[in-house]
This record gives C-alpha cells, structure tokens and sequence, in this order.
C-alpha cells in the first residue's frame, strides 16, 4: 500500500480512541499532542511510540503514520497506544514542517515534551520511531527516553536503523522487522 500524503484511512473494528489528543493553537500554527489508541477487549502492554509530527491524523481516523503504527500494535497485541511526536505542528509533508520551521514557528509546541512525559508514565514500553527527518528535534526525546530507560522502562525502535542511526518512522517499517532496543 502506498500512502497518500494528507489521506485518512477508519480506525479498524475494535479500535477506538482513548481519550482526547490535545489540541495548542498558540502562535499560529496548529500542533496536536498524543493519538491514544485502544483496542478492545486486548489484554496487552501500553506502549508510547514516538514519530516524527502531527499530519492528518484526527481522534477518530488515522493518517498513514498512525494507520501503520495500528496494524503494529494489532499484530504485536498492544493493548493501548499512543503516539506522540517530535514535533506537535501538524504538517502533512516534510517540507511543510521545515517551512513553518525555517519562518521561525514554535513546530515543538510549548506543551510537547509534558505530554511525552505523561504518555510515557502511562506506559509499559516506548518505541522511537521519528526516522531521518526528525533528527533536529531528537535530543530533547532521547534524554526524556534515556531517563526512562534508566528507571528500568523498555525502549525500542522497530527493525534496524537509518544510515544516520535514528529510528525508523513508521512509514518505512517493513511488516518482517522486529522490535529491537534503541539502549543497548
């Protein structure tokens, strides 16, 4: 299946939204925190995965990104996910991002690495999943991950890393790869 920028695709049956992304409109640019999935009746983990930033993606439909995460976390048995991004502005294309970047936007959003925070108290794993693209904005998320690592918390990235040794984004997981830990 190849994605269509901007496209939203039905959450699957026994899928349902878990709660309320936030929404922050401050500045002019429109940046949504967490996409918390559920899927019903699962007996399984509650995993944050990190990507990149916000696209199409709304409480009720999945952009590719989110789409790709929740046939994961279907075929993996999570019972709860979240994603949470690098950057909250909401960008359906890279060049975008880096465009509301580049005019001087606030593309993290002042309220972004709380709800990483909060998310990742909720969870029993994280996945890092922000690929090439996202690795300006990283290092604040790796030293957040780093300390959950260090209270004993799991962090992996799905199969093997970019040339530029960041996590794969979920748009370029292949469906054979594997959970791998992002620390060693």
């Amino acid at each position: 299946m190849t994605p269509y920028l901007g496209k939203t695709y039905p959450l699957p049956d026994g899928v349902v939204p878990d709660g309320d992304p936030i929404w922050d409109l401050t500045g002019g640019v429109t940046r949504r925190h967490g996409l918390p999935r559920l899927a019903v009746g699962v007996e399984g983990p509650r995993v944050t995965v990190i990507a990149w930033n916000s696209s199409s993606a709304r409480k009720d439909v999945n952009d590719w990104t989110n789409h790709r995460v929740t046939l994961r976390a279907l075929d993996l048995g999570w019972a709860r996910w979240d994603t949470q991004n690098l950057c909250g502005a909401t960008a359906t294309r890279p060049k975008e991002l880096r465009a509301l970047d580049k005019a001087g936007a606030n593309v993290v959003g002042d309220l972004n690495y709380d709800c990483i925070r909060a998310s990742l108290d909720t969870s029993d794993f994280a996945v890092a999943a922000w690929g090439d693209g996202g690795v300006k904005w990283a290092d604040p998320v790796i030293a957040i991950l780093c300390g959950c690592h260090r209270k004993g918390m799991k962090v992996f990235h799905w199969g093997d890393l970019t040339d530029r040794g960041q996590p794969r984004h979920p748009s370029r997981w292949r469906n054979d790869a594997r959970l791998n830990p992002y620390f060693p």
